[in-house]
């Protein structure tokens, strides 16, 4: 999460209280601006495993497609 408007290690401007997923694998060193929130572990998934989402707040997905909350 950027505490104050930032440019992350990427290079990508980062509004402030504005939240992020790094999905690079290795070390990630955040910046003075920047507060991890959490760390998350990945999921395997197989055909007999899924995961149903739901989105708590509207949001911009990676491919730049707004999503709506619920």
């Amino acid at each position: 999460m950027a505490i104050q408007d930032t440019t992350d290690n990427e290079g990508i401007d980062r509004k402030a209280r504005g939240e992020w997923l790094v999905k690079k694998t290795g070390h990630y060193l955040p910046n003075i601006n920047e507060h991890v929130v959490r760390l998350v572990q990945g999921y395997i998934l197989t055909e007999q495993k899924a995961l149903k989402l739901e989105a708590l707040s509207s949001f911009t997905d990676q491919f730049k497609t707004n999503r709506k909350a619920g």
